[in-house]
């Protein structure tokens, strides 16, 4: 039996102003072909997101837009790309409803983000504004991992990931802890949380497995959308 993946998606508007939900392929081949069942979950309030953290086994919290500055109280910068208020309103409401349950969660790029301005963090609205360095969209680059934890137990030390943000991690949210440091900027590009069942990083693993890979560069990343299923697999 497959768990239970709540996952969240982007929201696009027509030309009259309908909104549509959005969730890349991908990420749902991500999940599914690891193990999980993934489901999209596109408006809820507070007691059916905690309805829905204790039906499901896990939420991913995948890519998108920018997370809006007033999450972690600063002012728009003239570089902030579009931002979703309802998404981050929605992304919000169910990490905090899948934290008190202790259930498993999994951020991948704007999902990174977010979990991070949950746990009081901060981010770079652009980096190469504010730090002068850039991760162009499409672009592969080295992290480092720290020696002994998660990412250096899967793939090694060293190793070349993809890279499609400009904004990153500024302060990282308490409880969190450094998995993988970027080569090229003196940015956190992976971490998890020390007592909870949290797992993120800044690239997209979905993009680097399957049938859905984009480069031939950087190790199979099959092993760490694994290790997120077999966390909701034991909240079966």
């Amino acid at each position: 039996m497959r768990p239970l993946v709540a996952t969240t998606g982007a929201h696009i508007y027509t030309s009259e102003g309908y909104m549509q939900n959005l969730l890349w392929q991908v990420y749902m081949d991500g999940v599914y072909d690891n193990g999980g069942l993934p489901f999209l979950v596109t408006d809820i309030d507070q007691p059916s997101a905690a309805q829905l953290a204790r039906q499901a086994n896990g939420l991913f919290i995948s890519g998108g837009m920018d997370v809006s500055p007033c999450c972690y109280a600063q002012e728009r910068s003239a570089l902030c790309g579009q931002t979703d208020s309802k998404r981050d309103d929605l992304e919000i409401t169910l990490i905090r409803a899948f934290v008190e349950q202790r259930k498993p969660i999994l951020g991948i790029c704007r999902g990174f983000q977010m979990l991070n301005v949950f746990f009081g963090g901060t981010l770079h609205q652009d980096i190469k504004d504010e730090l002068g360095y850039d991760h162009p969209y499409d672009s592969v680059h080295t992290v480092t991992a720290e020696p002994g934890l998660l990412i250096d137990q899967l793939f090694g030390r060293s190793f070349t990931v993809n890279s499609l943000h400009h904004q990153a991690v500024k302060e990282l949210g308490c409880g969190l802890i450094p998995l993988a440091y970027a080569d090229n900027a003196p940015l956190v590009e992976a971490y998890c949380h020390e007592t909870l069942p949290i797992v993120a990083v800044q690239w997209h693993p979905e993009r680097m497995t399957g049938v859905q890979r984009m480069s031939p560069a950087g190790p199979d990343m099959r092993p760490f959308l694994e290790h997120f299923i077999s966390m909701c697999k034991h909240q079966m």
